[in-house]
């Protein structure tokens, strides 16, 4: 509980007394996959804990922290539409110049804003993001090749 980059999280969950259920490396997966993100830290420790509490149990494990991640992919996966990809892919590969085309993402927390990275590395995909995002180019490459006949 003394790593320095958690601090701001391992102090979120002592200030709501949740020390006892989240140990400090699930708490480092948790903030990893809010993406840094404080309302998004919160609501991930929120759905495992409501995992916790449906199977009857005092702690959260791994694979609660799993489950959250899957129903965030399951979630955005009905959700986007193939406009949210190209808008996504367009900010990713221009360095953040077409960031207008995806102001809901950047809202949604699909797309992070770092200010602290140099200026051509500060839009990012959300790490759970990312293999929706790379299945939407594998497709899209299939799909070329097959119009295409390469």
């Amino acid at each position: 509980w003394t790593d320095p980059d958690l601090q701001f999280y391992l102090q979120l969950l002592v200030t709501v007394n949740a020390q006892e259920v989240f140990s400090a490396l699930q708490c480092r997966k948790l903030a990893h996959l809010a993406n840094g993100l404080p309302r998004s830290f919160v609501n991930v420790c929120a759905t495992a804990v409501r995992y916790v509490i449906e199977a009857g149990g005092d702690h959260v494990r791994d694979y609660h922290i799993d489950f959250v991640k899957r129903d965030l992919l399951a979630r955005w996966r009905g959700r986007l539409n193939n406009e949210d990809y190209q808008a996504l892919i367009a900010v990713l590969d221009s360095d953040g110049a077409n960031v207008p085309n995806a102001l809901d993402l950047l809202g949604d927390g699909l797309l992070i804003r770092d200010g602290n990275a140099p200026d051509t590395q500060q839009f990012r995909l959300a790490s759970w993001a990312t293999p929706l995002v790379e299945a939407y180019r594998r497709r899209q490459m299939k799909n070329t090749t097959l119009t295409t006949g390469d």
